[in-house]
């Protein structure tokens, strides 16, 4: 029989007819490997598979996991990190893997691309299974492994004061259990690559709290002094360093030895300095500068050669310690542009900090970060990119940009670019579809991404695909044309922000009258979830926009609207004796502050609603409350108070 007609039976009318063989002693990624694999084989057809130790003359077809491969001739293999085979012979089907991960996207890649399993948010509801009493594989003969080495959806290091993402939602009541399911995840579609650990790490290295008394030399010069307030440090921003205090070097080398030696898994540590400004400003600091300045801030100079020339003296002292092992330094704000003075160490990985692809429908914008990335590309043997689908300007409206994401890696990947970190959230409802191409196209730079997309409104909504695609297209068309015109719609300040312009509330219904229409196509319970999922995510917009518009109005009154704070480009403007009368006398004024109240209440209540469902993501929005000047509750309050 022609090996394009001949077929594997695994399960017949509702019968098992093959085992899942697992070695007798399984690592933990085998035993995951073989869990999973069993576990998808009974959601299609009903039929839990037998998951037994190595056997000799069974009659069923074997499906072997990881080391049982070992006791059957599949060749010589080379297989490179986090690739695998999958190759069937005879009465069996091969699953091997480089490594742990490996085996694991063996088993995925099986599911997905030989059985119809997708993936496309996490939790049960995001996942399409399809069904089938009789489940057939073809021949397969596949060995694949990443395009991208890095791809993880970030960020580690401190995030939220001295807090990292994974600490701080668990502080903010995030459960454990949706942690797990965007674990899982991650990994069934195929996130992973190079171990990379920090971010911001300097307070980590040389924490303020221990050393900024005894030894203020060791942190920045500002304004002629290096004392200041370091017990209140934040865990993050400022308390820079003095890059070259040579003191630093053997407490930098102290911190590696000790944390590979914890951590032998870790490929790379990050030494990015803290987040924030007030570096230093000392004769010998300043000798290593170009004199450049920074283009959108022509007040600051740009300090790249300085802060690469400390990293590649960390980079050879972590080679006596720890041969092989890497470090991580951001190229960002003072240091983002090339060096023009020094190279840049093998050992030294600079992650150009892209801010970001979701510009990049703006010309001018897209050249800028392709010649920055590229100018890092050919000094640094290897170079990574940091973006952001997400940050603590944006709370997670609207943003789909699946387009530019999957342009941007492709450009990335041609000039030589294969480590990839950025900057996620778990906010899947409306913006999902950015974490799920970029999975694809991380793996394969020439994966079909309108296929991808059709596949996903095929999948997900059945006949109701097209209404929901409808939907979609409507917000990245907003979105699209708001960058297109030079709009740049952060959410950072209430005063200075455009989101209310790009998403009018007629935007948003419209939006909402597509999911009624699709609800009418379908009578399928699943689908109809899966729509109001996404249903859900236009709500918080609604909410928020609503909350924006009722509070623009104040502002255009001359009411100073925007936090308890106010940054440098808001004029405080406080309110007259006459305005100051109307609010006591229960005016019209105080209604439109207590309605602007209600409506940022009703927002922040259903927030608290959506914290471990996937439909936002809980940790950036409340970022976003706490440390921006966006959500206006405090001040509204304030308003009243003082109106009696």
């Amino acid at each position: 029989m022609d090996d394009n007609q001949k077929r594997y039976v695994l399960v017949a009318d509702g019968e098992s007819r093959s085992l899942i063989v697992r070695p007798g002693r399984a690592t933990e990624a085998e035993t995951l490997a073989a869990e999973e694999l069993q576990r998808y084989l009974k959601k299609i057809t009903g039929v839990e598979v037998p998951i037994v130790t190595p056997l000799v003359g069974a009659e069923s077809f074997l499906l072997l996991v990881g080391g049982t491969n070992r006791e059957f001739d599949t060749g010589t293999l080379e297989l490179e990190q986090e690739g695998f085979m999958l190759r069937t012979d005879t009465d069996r089907l091969h699953f091997l893997g480089a490594d742990e991960d490996g085996l694991l996207f063996a088993v995925y890649t099986f599911l997905e691309e030989y059985c119809g399993v997708r993936w496309f948010w996490p939790g049960e509801l995001g996942e399409v299974v399809p069904r089938a009493r009789t489940l057939e594989i073809p021949v397969i003969d596949r060995i694949d492994a990443p395009d991208f080495k890095w791809r993880e959806r970030g960020p580690g290091g401190p995030l939220w004061g001295p807090h990292d993402r994974i600490t701080k939602q668990r502080l903010l009541g995030v459960s454990g259990e949706h942690l797990e399911q965007m674990r899982l995840w991650e990994k069934r579609n195929k996130w992973g690559g190079l171990n990379v650990q920090g971010g911001h790490e300097w307070g980590n290295i040389v924490p303020p709290d221990r050393y900024g008394g005894k030894h203020p030399e060791y942190y920045a010069l500002v304004e002629g002094r290096r004392d200041r307030d370091f017990e209140n440090f934040d865990g993050k921003h400022g308390a820079q360093l003095c890059t070259t205090n040579p003191d630093l070097i053997p407490i930098f080398g102290t911190y590696f030895k000790n944390y590979f030696k914890e951590h032998p898994e870790c490929d790379a540590l990050h030494v990015t300095p803290n987040d924030g400004g007030g570096f230093c400003e000392c004769e010998q600091c300043r000798a290593l500068d170009t004199g450049k300045r920074l283009k959108r801030r022509p007040d600051k100079p740009v300090i790249t050669d300085r802060i690469f020339t400390f990293t590649n003296a960390l980079a050879e002292e972590l080679q006596e310690i720890h041969p092989g092992k890497y470090l991580v330094n951001m190229a960002y704000s003072w240091y983002v542009d090339p060096p023009e003075k020094i190279t840049i160490s093998d050992f030294v990985i600079p992650q150009y900090c892209m801010w970001s692809c979701y510009l990049h429908w703006n010309d001018e914008k897209q050249s800028e970060h392709y010649a920055i990335a590229k100018g890092w590309s050919e000094i640094a043997r290897n170079m990574a990119i940091y973006e952001y689908y997400i940050n603590g300007a944006w709370p997670d409206l609207p943003r789909i940009i699946y387009p530019k994401i999957a342009e941007s890696l492709r450009h990335l990947h041609s000039i030589g670019i294969r480590l990839y970190q950025t900057q996620a959230g778990d906010g899947f409802a409306i913006n999902g579809l950015n974490y799920y191409i970029a999975s694809k196209v991380l793996w394969n730079v020439n994966a079909d991404v309108d296929a991808l997309i059709d596949e996903f409104y095929d999948k997900a909504f059945g006949t109701a695909g097209k209404l929901v695609r409808k939907c979609y297209d409507r917000l990245q068309s907003r979105w699209q044309s708001a960058v297109k015109e030079g709009i740049h719609p952060s959410c950072s300040s209430f005063a200075m922000t455009q989101v209310h312009e790009v998403y009018p509330a007629s935007v948003l219904e419209e939006c909402r009258a597509d999911l009624d229409q699709a609800r009418n196509e379908t009578d399928d319970q699943q689908v109809l979830a899966r729509i109001e999922f996404v249903d859900k995510g236009l709500k918080y917009a609604a909410l928020t926009i609503d909350a924006v518009e009722l509070t623009k109005v104040l502002e255009r009154m001359g009411v100073a609207i925007s936090s308890v704070d106010f940054t440098d480009e808001e004029e405080m403007k406080a309110l007259t004796a006459e305005e100051m009368e109307e609010l006591g006398q229960g005016s019209d004024l105080k209604n439109l502050i207590e309605q602007a109240l209600r409506a940022w209440e009703s927002r922040d209540i259903y927030v608290e609603s959506l914290k471990d469902d996937f439909v936002i993501s809980y940790f950036w929005v409340r970022y976003n409350d706490k440390n921006r000047v966006f959500n206006p509750t405090q001040r509204l309050r304030e308003l009243l108070e003082r109106s009696g």
